[in-house]
Order: C-alpha cells, then sequence, then structure tokens
C-alpha cells in the first residue's frame, strides 16, 4: 500500500518519456525510497554483484541480521504484474544472488521480493529464504 500511494504521488507518465528502460526509473524510485530509511536498514548497494550475477537493490536491517535481495521488473501491461513479480523471485533464484549469505552464522533470515511495475501500479511477491 505505501509503494502505491508513493507511485501514485510522485509519478507520471511523463516520467517515462525517455529513452531509458522503464525498468530503470523504478529502479531509481526505489533507491531513493529506501536510501531514506537509513534509520532501520544498512547497507544499502544498488547493483549489487552476488552470486551468479547483480541483484537491483540489496539492504540489511540496522542490526545486519536480516538480508532483503530485491529484483526489479517492468511490465509491458497490466495482466503480466503477477507473473513478473515471480519471474523476478526465479532470477534470484537462478542467479543466486542470496548465496554469500546462506554460509554467514550471522545472518538470521534472508528475504526476497520480486517488484514489477506498470506505470503507477506495482505487484510484490516475497519468498524466504533462510
Amino acid at each position: 500500500k505505501h509503494i502505491d500511494s508513493l507511485l501514485n504521488s510522485y509519478v507520471s507518465i511523463r516520467d517515462f518519456a525517455t529513452k531509458s528502460k522503464p525498468e530503470n526509473f523504478y529502479h531509481g524510485f526505489l533507491s531513493g525510497v529506501f536510501t531514506n530509511c537509513s534509520n532501520f536498514i544498512t547497507d544499502f548497494k544498488s547493483n549489487c554483484e552476488s552470486g551468479d550475477g547483480y541483484a537491483d537493490l540489496m539492504f540489511m536491517n540496522e542490526r545486519r541480521k536480516k538480508v532483503v535481495i530485491i529484483e526489479i521488473k517492468a511490465s509491458t501491461n497490466d495482466d503480466d504484474l503477477k507473473q513478473d513479480t515471480n519471474d523476478a523471485l526465479l532470477q534470484i533464484e537462478k542467479k543466486k544472488y542470496y548465496e554469500p549469505f546462506l554460509k554467514k552464522d550471522s545472518i538470521d533470515t534472508i528475504y526476497c521480493y520480486g517488484i514489477s511495475f506498470y506505470n503507477k501500479q506495482c505487484e510484490v511477491s516475497c519468498r524466504k529464504i533462510k
């Protein structure tokens, strides 16, 4: 719900009037949201090398016991939102973005999120890995 209200307040269809992929806009949008959460998250990284690729966004909670990995997709229509979140989660698993954290005893929990956007709509799916 919070992301929806931010999208409705701060996103315009004119924001996509560039030659860049829409996914890049949403990546920047979420980066801005999460970098303003420094009172409860730490180690925020964008396009972070992890596993066999680069996770879109990654951060830890302030105690460094929980890891969040986010993969972002831009859907071509609202009917594809749910499938694209699932595809994002599959990409996280296929590329093993979470692998470096599995072996760390200090990490209690790893959450993986697939987030897909279409215009001012979004869908979020989550999978707990550890």
